[in-house]
């Protein structure tokens, strides 16, 4: 399982294993504009084995934005 960070013109992979716990990871962008989106997305997920309708994959939170001006 991956999970991607997408901010600016900048891209972060992040894998996950899947066998609980956490990790943690940062990236660092400059915005592009007065308004810059950040995005994640969870790829390579997976399902339960005794249910094939619900989706098993890593789980974001404790997301900080630190904004620090350019001098």
């Amino acid at each position: 399982m991956v999970v991607e960070a997408f901010a600016g013109k900048e891209t972060l992979k992040v894998p996950y294993g899947g066998t609980g716990g956490f990790k943690r990871a940062s990236i660092r962008f400059a915005a592009v504009s007065n308004r810059s989106r950040v995005m994640f997305y969870s790829t390579f997920y997976s399902m339960r084995s005794d249910d094939f309708s619900s989706l098993c994959g890593p789980v974001i939170d404790d997301v900080k934005l630190i904004s620090v001006r350019k001098p």
